[in-house]
Formats: structure tokens, C-alpha cells, sequence
């Protein structure tokens, strides 16, 4: 009986955080999202995976910008950009010069703004212009695992932080439930998997992560006073482009 439980937060998890069309209706609660979170790197190495093989693909038949710009917006349609859409409505909110009520009004808006608009196309430009830096071994490496510990920081950041709403929202689910342990487990799958790929140059990379996220976290705090939904998505992807850009420097 745990067998299927577990089975069926893995695959709540798949189908929360991507477009992978799996036709499975489930019936979960709010531990059981809570719970999903520890599959998160598993779920960010499917990501980059798909990402890793778009730039073998397009390399095999174009050198330059090709390879780097089909892998970026490959993860962007495999996740529906759903981390991005975080992005922007963080920084309109950050952007909107409001007090911490409207700020959060303000990432509640469906619309996005001239500041997320300019975070969308900022953050893409970055990661490609990165990764077009990087050799293809290196690259190969990076597109694996950046989405990995993107995943991680959501997990991280939920365990550390308290939810800013005082209405409650789906962010809720996952900050309120989400503890150390979670976030142990998490970054233990996140350093394995990382060490298989690239050795002990792993613990940098978890520990970039950690840093990102608890200095991240601590300044959504002092701005709205916790993390949201939305920051955690923000999260995923600022963590992201600090991995690819350990990878062009350090690796």
C-alpha cells in the first residue's frame, strides 16, 4: 500500500510541475502535494533530460545559437512555463512600488506586466547566452542538472519560509507542509544525482543552491513577509541560471 502511495505522489508531481500528458485522475490531499515535493529532483532530471537530448538533437545539425535557444524553450514548453509566469509576477510586484498588501495583490494579477515581461525575456536570454559559452560536454552536464537543483530550491525555500498570504492559496499546501526533512531527502536525491554526472563538484552546486535560495527567501520575507506560490517559482528559476553560470565559470 506505501508502494502505491508514493507512486502516486511521483506522479502528482510529474503532472503539477510539467505538461507531460499522463491521463491518471488521482485523488490526493494536501500531505499527499506536501509529499509530492521529495520527487521534485527526480522530476527536474526528467526536465533536463529532455532538455540535454533538444541540444544533442539540434547540434547534430547546426552549431552557434540553435542548440542552446531549442534547449531553453524545450523546458519552457515541457513545464508550460509555469516557473517563469512565478518570475513575473514577482517582479511586478517588486517593481510596482507598493506597500506589502499591494504587492501581493499585484502577483495575484493573471496580467503581466512591463517588469515580468523584462524578467521572462531577461532570464531566457541569460540561460541561452550561457550555455552558448559552454562546451557541449559541459553544456550536456549544466541543461541535466540546473533543472535539478532549480527543483530543490522550491523545496528548500518551502521548508524554510512561512506562507505570506493571510487568505491561504495553493502555495500554502506546499510551504506550510513542507519541513527539514523533506528538505534533507531532497537535497540528498539532488546530490546523488549530481555526483554521478560530475563527481564532487556536486556539494558546489548544492551548495549554491542552498545559498540562493536562503538569501532569496530571506528577501521575500523583509518584502512580503513569507514566500508564495509564486516566489517559489521564482526560486526554480534564479536558482537555475546561478547553476549554469557555476558551470560556465567553475567548471
Amino acid at each position: 500500500m506505501w508502494l502505491v502511495k508514493w507512486i502516486k505522489r511521483f506522479i502528482l508531481a510529474v503532472q503539477f510541475m510539467t505538461k507531460i500528458p499522463i491521463s491518471v485522475q488521482l485523488d490526493v490531499d494536501e500531505r499527499d502535494f506536501a509529499q509530492s515535493m521529495l520527487f521534485y529532483p527526480i522530476v527536474g532530471l526528467i526536465v533536463g533530460a529532455l532538455m540535454a537530448g533538444v541540444y544533442y538533437i539540434f547540434s547534430l545539425i547546426a552549431s552557434g545559437l540553435l542548440p542552446p535557444v531549442a534547449a531553453v524553450l524545450s523546458g519552457v514548453a515541457v513545464t508550460g512555463a509555469f516557473h517563469l509566469d512565478g518570475l513575473a509576477d514577482v517582479c511586478d510586484a517588486l517593481l510596482s512600488n507598493k506597500d506589502r498588501t499591494g504587492m501581493l495583490a499585484v502577483m495575484k494579477d493573471s496580467r503581466i506586466g512591463t517588469g515580468g515581461a523584462v524578467a521572462i525575456a531577461s532570464i531566457l536570454i541569460l540561460k541561452i547566452a550561457v550555455l552558448t559559452e559552454m562546451s557541449g560536454n559541459i553544456a550536456y552536464d549544466a541543461l541535466l542538472l540546473a533543472p535539478v537543483l532549480g527543483r530543490t530550491g522550491i523545496v528548500t525555500a518551502a521548508a524554510i519560509s512561512r506562507y505570506a498570504r493571510a487568505e491561504g492559496g495553493l502555495g500554502q499546501h506546499f510551504i506550510d507542509k513542507t519541513g527539514w526533512l523533506q528538505m534533507l531527502w531532497t537535497a540528498i536525491i539532488a546530490l546523488a544525482i549530481a555526483a554521478l554526472a560530475i563527481g564532487y563538484a556536486a556539494l558546489v552546486l548544492l551548495a549554491a543552491e542552498f545559498l540562493t535560495t536562503v538569501l532569496f527567501a530571506k528577501y521575500m520575507k523583509f518584502k512580503i513577509g513569507g514566500m508564495t506560490g509564486d516566489t517559489l517559482g521564482a526560486t526554480c528559476e534564479i536558482t537555475e541560471v546561478v547553476v549554469l553560470l557555476i558551470f560556465s565559470v567553475y567548471m
